[in-house]
């Protein structure tokens, strides 16, 4: 499996409050009341201070909220603890708005900063789950019900644990997470009798191992509720076997047990592939442990789980779950479902999470994980743990209310016990759309992406407006103070492969004491063939010696195809922010586009957008429709033109120069929608923006 690290390291930068005065490209490739919040408290780094993040509920599985540091008793090895930080978490309920477009279209311009969001690691385990139509059909109703459950800041990504080409990284657009919960095949276990054994065995350790990634990468991600929801029918863990090595229980030595243990030969040899489970299951514990991750595991199969299933099978009783040898390898169905089921309950009850199993009222049972980690508490204790100990201690916290029930991690493992890597095995070829987690804030930074066609080119031009926000440097009022600012785009695979990288390097000229506040764009590009991406544009300025970050996803249409298609759309605003450099995309565009989408009536307002004929001319006209709904979902304005012929260039291309009359427009929000249509087919952009 391969995951990339977040672009961090990268000096990029640009600044501009006044005069960009030279610039050089090197291209590189191509509710209700609610309390008042209390911030999550900084836990200090060592082996002195353990957090535990807490959820109350009470005997319906509702969050009980307003308790103070009396109401809890926190226990280590059963001897009680004094608790030494203590901040509740209640994240406001957030009514949906009832104006379609306001909830499902996404905008168009991103920015970095997150607030408190929640994380949502959302793992479709397509390697360890039976291809039968009726688990695939449960899967995708999960996923969308998950998706569905998302208040408007939460992040959540999908991610398949056998074939990633469709995964979808950390994003808030429900429209992507979707469409790639929509693209969930499952694998080939117990799909062949007698022949499933070493296939099956990778295929189960695939979802280990993806589920060992995510909690890692998540538990790098400090001060923040941290959740992986695991839809899968399990992994054939004989616990009874893996229990001295996975170390569920308390006074267990990782020392002990970190077995010297060649995992791709453990999975071809019949008596070591539950010595491997057990080691990539004890990770995985240690992982969400260290980095208060919760886990909850949800069967698709429903009431019966995988018993339906394989007891269907005639061949249910071909022994194709490896045991240690002298165990009875011929397993019935409701022997081999009892262990992928004890599995995902260990998984979940030992990250202080929860096990869905067993019930057909799924999309209940996601409403209630929602409901849980709306509202929970941060507790930080002292540990007694002697120097030198490094043994598993088992974590106990009790609530003193009538009908609550605390849930939470139930062991602390020694930071200094961590798992020990395994060495990669060729043949197990995992990749992960899990690039990265969270872009850096401390550089505020907003983006627009608008794809367009390069004519005589097989790929499509990237037109790229980054928008940064940044204190104006120090000195004498009005005394101009150069900086030399770099921006460095990245173009990433949803595996995470590259796809090309482009620097851009400009000196920038600001004037100090003008104002508190700089905002301005830089426009970029860059050339890449038709599929989906990730742009990572990593920013640096070195007048106040700051670096930030933003992630983009961007699907690049194929525009010389032979269907009809539209580019992106570009806007540009008089007065705006300043660009740099001005004349960036004049191949792409006539117009130097903004990343601003907040706008005075008294605006100036332009829009422009490319319409494509596909493989000839049309013989009849297209037809072009802009129009605005507001927040109302009324349809305040439209204009529609039609297109012959005539408007097309040589390359089958026409452009459309628009305005958008502002001063016709109350304050409110806005939908602003090009839409084109021919012969059946209609292509659309949607553009959200403000008035205010």
């Amino acid at each position: 499996m391969t995951l990339r690290p977040p672009v961090t390291t990268v000096v990029a930068a640009f600044g501009c409050a006044a005069i960009v005065s030279a610039a050089s490209v090197n291209p590189a490739g191509q509710a209700g009341q609610t309390p008042p919040q209390i911030p999550p408290p900084v836990f200090r780094a060592g082996i002195d201070v353990v957090q535990v993040d807490v959820s109350v509920l009470d005997r319906d599985h509702r969050p009980v909220r307003h308790l103070t540091v009396a109401d809890f008793t926190v226990l280590e090895e059963g001897r009680p603890q004094e608790i030494v930080v203590f901040a509740p978490v209640d994240i406001p309920t957030v009514d949906l708005p009832a104006t379609p477009w306001i909830r499902e279209a996404p905008p168009d311009v991103r920015t970095n900063d997150l607030g408190d969001a929640r994380l949502f690691a959302i793992i479709m385990d397509d390697a360890a789950t039976p291809a039968d139509m009726q688990l695939a059909r449960s899967a995708r109703a999960i996923g969308h019900r998950i998706i569905d459950e998302m208040r408007p800041a939460d992040l959540a990504a999908v991610i398949f644990t056998r074939d990633n080409r469709h995964a979808q990284d950390f994003t808030t657009e429900r429209a992507r997470l979707r469409a790639a919960v929509d693209r969930f095949q499952p694998g080939v276990i117990y799909g062949v009798p007698g022949m499933g054994q070493i296939a099956d065995s990778y295929s189960y350790m695939s979802s280990i191992l993806t589920l060992n990634r995510v909690t890692e990468y998540l538990g790098s991600v400090p001060q923040r509720r941290k959740t992986v929801i695991y839809v899968s029918s399990g992994v054939p863990v004989d616990l009874a076997e893996a229990s001295s090595i996975v170390m569920i229980g308390p006074g267990v030595s990782m020392a002990e047990h970190d077995l010297a243990i060649d995992l791709a030969d453990a999975l071809r040899t019949t008596d070591r592939v539950q010595s491997g489970y057990a080691i990539g299951l004890r990770d995985l514990l240690v992982r969400a442990q260290h980095g208060n991750v919760a886990v909850y595991s949800i069967d698709p199969g429903g009431l019966g789980g995988l018993q339906f299933y394989l007891q269907n099978r005639a061949w249910a009783s071909a022994p194709s779950v490896p045991t240690s040898p002298g165990a009875n390898a011929q397993l019935d169905g409701l022997q081999r479902a009892s262990l992928h089921r004890d599995y995902l309950r260990t998984v979940a009850d030992n990250s202080g999470g929860r096990a869905i199993l067993d019930t057909n009222d799924l999309g209940n049972a996601v409403a209630g994980i929602f409901r849980e980690n709306s509202s929970y508490y941060l507790l930080g204790y002292r540990s007694t743990r002697e120097t030198g100990d490094r043994r598993a201690r088992r974590v106990d916290v009790r609530v003193n209310r009538p009908g609550a029930t605390a849930r939470t991690r139930n062991a602390y493992y020694d930071p200094r016990a961590r798992p020990v890597p395994v060495a990669p095995d060729p043949s197990l070829v995992l990749k992960n759309a899990l690039t990265g987690i969270l872009p850096h804030p401390d550089l505020s930074l907003r983006a627009t992406v608008a794809p367009f066609a390069v004519p005589g080119e097989k790929t499509m031009g990237v037109a790229i407006v980054l928008g940064v926000r940044q204190p104006v440097p120090r000195g004498d009022p009005g005394a101009r103070v150069l900086e030399t600012v770099e921006l460095l785009t990245g173009a990433f695979t949803p595996a995470g492969d590259p796809r090309g990288s482009f620097r851009q390097t400009a000196q920038v000229r600001m004037r100090a004491g003008v104002s508190e506040t700089a905002q301005f764009d830089l426009l970029t590009r860059i050339d890449l063939p038709p599929g989906r991406y990730q742009l990572r544009l990593a920013a640096h300025s070195t007048a106040i010696d700051k670096s930030g970050s933003i992630y983009y996803d961007v699907d690049v249409p194929d525009f010389a195809g032979a269907q009809m298609q539209l580019s992106g759309v570009v806007l540009a605003v008089t007065p705006g922010p300043l660009a740099a450099p001005a004349d960036a995309l004049t191949g792409l565009t006539p117009l130097v586009p903004t990343s601003q989408r907040e706008f005075n009536r008294t605006d100036a307002l332009r829009g422009f957008v490319q319409i494509y004929a596909g493989g000839r001319l049309p013989s009849g006209p297209i037809g072009l429709t802009a129009r605005i709904t507001d927040e109302h979902d009324q349809v305040v304005h439209r204009v529609s033109e039609p297109f012959a012929r005539d408007r097309f260039d040589p390359a089958r291309i026409a452009r459309h120069l628009f305005e958008i009359p502002l001063a016709r427009l109350n304050p409110g929000r806005f939908l602003l929608t090009v839409e084109a249509a021919q012969s059946g087919r209609t292509v659309r952009r949607d553009l959200p923006f403000g008035i205010r």
